[in-house]
């Protein structure tokens, strides 16, 4: 669906509408109000996606700045974080610098 502007009564003069779901459109203000995943409520609907941070030490242990990392996201008001790759044994290691 493309973007397209829409009247709105809040102080706002106009919201972009960034989505349709099942034929209701969704403003930027609703990325900000609370949603349900099943029994878990999160804050808003900004969500951090896994990704492979290659920040860890070679053995796979975890640097400070891998912490920072993971607190600044907290910090911004992220309402779920999902952590990047780790591996639970070697060969499931997918780079030199991934933590497991």
């Amino acid at each position: 669906m493309g973007r397209y502007r829409r009247p709105c009564s809040s102080a706002l003069a106009d919201v972009i509408v960034v989505a349709n779901v099942g034929g209701q459109s969704l403003s930027v203000e609703t990325l900000f109000e609370p949603a349900k995943i099943g029994p878990l409520t999160i804050k808003n609907r900004f969500i951090r996606a896994a990704t492979a941070e290659s920040m860890s030490r070679p053995d796979g242990s975890i640097t400070e700045d891998y912490i920072n990392l993971y607190l600044d996201i907290a910090r911004g008001g992220a309402g779920l974080i999902f952590t990047g790759q780790m591996y639970v044994h070697p060969r499931g290691r997918g780079g030199y610098y991934h933590a497991g």
